[in-house]
């Protein structure tokens, strides 16, 4: 034990460096807009969901039944799967071939990517993802070095399971099997196993594909209207600069001669096949109307082949290079952490942007506000419910037993379902997501509170729509600030067939 802790030290004390970070911050600016999503899921478990499959919200689930739904709590599997990044990434790293210079700088630059550090800040299936990603590199390199069979089996469960965590793993299935074939381990495509692997997956998955079916595939519609209408439009050279920076600058100086590594270079030959895998994941990517953060799971193989080509460059006469790296990797980090973490205060954050030029760039085709989105959606919620609580129990009481939130997004639903607990509110309805599927229940639609809408539209459905007050909030989204509540009442026309024309799967 004492050996193993000696040659593992790095990434013991940068797990615990990352905890420390995690749970010193986890509780700062309030819960974040898809958490409060999340949770609503969570409590209502089906094989599907309009924006996800379910893998990631049986495991919330059970952290609701045996923690409870606090922040600290809810977060606690997104920490965990941070440290677990950190340890595959290592183990990656030294099944490469690498050293322990190598496997220390791959998880300091896994450590100094921004995106891996705010996906691991708060609950969501993306925290997951990485973890799926990474296991299946893994795995694929245990085959690569050992040619066991038994590996096809165990890489079916990952890709399976990943694939009812998050679409996006059949990205790496698809840009795995396109590697195969350009790769010189493209005989396997001959055996049994790789087909296994293929059958244990879509087995896996193949409840989820049912529940679509039954649902009319509103994933789908979801995906479109996603990539068409709600991520900003960028193009190549904007998604390159995007990814330079939102991962880490100095990161380039790691990913970059990994990519080229895994081409190119002599001993990481038999390993080519992950190089193959991620031009093609890239290509598909650029195919398609990516966040930047899309490309995020890719990036821990490229740390893990340029660690150990630099490794082996920054060696001997060369070796004082590697303390002038690892500082410059350091460095970096503390100055962009702030950024991903919630170390600072929203004011004091602003003004940190603003020093180091770093100010916030939007990802959705929608107004930016002055902190990154993923800080902003943390704030206003509990205020917001406060509010309609306080309205709501100002109407009579006759109106109150017959009444909905209607919401136009499942953040706002989502944090009026989660603070009914601490506040009188009535149950939250939208038209927005799994939300639609849900339904309005048994209400008959005669009275309605909304946050958000717009009186003209309202007014199409009832007689009167009367101006409660309006929420305003700091920190929050432009879209989320001085927003309209509005009560509702007399309708005009049957309420189900109003509810229809509420869906947007976006």
């Amino acid at each position: 034990m004492k050996n193993i802790l000696k040659f593992h030290w790095p990434l013991v004390l940068l797990s615990f460096i990352y905890l420390v970070l995690f749970f010193a911050t986890a509780g700062h600016y309030g819960i974040f807009r898809d958490e409060l999503y999340y949770i609503a899921c969570a409590r209502d478990l089906a094989w599907g969901y309009v924006d996800h499959p379910p893998f990631s919200l049986v495991v919330l689930r059970l952290v609701l039944v045996t923690l409870g739904d606090s922040v600290i709590a809810i977060r606690t599997l997104a920490a965990l799967s941070g440290v677990v990044c950190m340890m595959l990434t290592w183990s990656l790293t030294r099944n490469l071939g690498g050293d322990r210079f190598a496997a220390t700088l791959a998880i300091l630059a896994w450590f100094g990517n921004l995106m891996f550090l705010a996906l691991t800040n708060f609950f969501s299936m993306n925290a997951l993802d990485l973890v799926f990603w990474l296991a299946g590199f893994l795995i694929v390199t245990f085959w690569i070095n050992t040619q066991g069979k038994k590996w096809w089996i165990v890489l079916g469960l990952i890709v399976g399971l990943g694939l009812l965590n998050k679409y996006s793993m059949g990205f790496w299935a698809a840009s795995f099997g396109i590697a195969l074939l350009l790769s010189s381990h493209r005989r396997v495509l001959l055996q049994p196993g790789p087909w296994l692997a293929a059958g244990i997956a879509a087995i896996l998955f193949l409840p989820h594909i049912i529940w679509q079916i039954q649902h009319g595939w509103p994933s789908l519609e979801f995906i479109h209207n996603a990539a068409t209408y709600k991520n900003v439009h960028m193009s190549p050279v904007e998604l390159l600069m995007g990814v330079i920076i939102e991962m880490n600058p100095v990161n380039v100086l790691i990913w970059l001669p990994g990519l080229a590594g895994l081409l190119f270079w002599p001993p990481l030959r038999r390993y080519r096949l992950f190089g193959f895998l991620a031009l093609v994941f890239f290509i598909f990517m650029l195919l398609q109307n990516p966040k930047v953060y899309y490309l995020a799971p890719i990036f821990p193989v490229l740390y893990a082949a340029g660690s150990i080509w630099l490794s082996r460059i920054l060696s001997n006469r060369w070796r004082f290079g590697r303390p002038v790296l690892v500082t410059m990797m350091l460095l970096m980090t503390l100055l962009v952490l702030p950024v991903a973490m919630p170390l600072f205060s929203p004011t004091m954050l602003v003004n940190y942007m603003d020093r180091i030029g770093l100010q916030p760039k939007a990802q959705e085709n929608s107004p930016q506000g002055e902190l990154p989105q993923h800080f902003a959606d943390r704030f206003g919620w509990q205020e917001m419910a406060i509010m309609v609580s306080n309205l709501y129990q100002q109407l009579p009481d006759s109106v109150q037993k017959d009444i909905a939130v209607y919401t136009t997004n499942y953040g706002e639903a989502g944090a009026i379902d989660y603070f009914r607990a601490d506040y009188a509110l009535p149950r939250a309805i939208s038209g927005h997501n799994n939300y639609y599927l849900w339904g309005p229940g048994n209400m008959s639609g005669n009275h309605l509170l909304t946050i958000g809408s717009r009186r003209e539209d309202l007014e199409k459905g009832y007689e009167s729509v009367i101006l409660l007050g309006r929420f305003k909030s700091e920190w929050v989204m432009p879209y989320e600030n001085d927003l309209p509540i509005y009560y509702c009442t007399g309708l005009k026309a049957d309420f189900k067939q109003l509810w229809l024309t509420t869906r947007h799967f976006m």
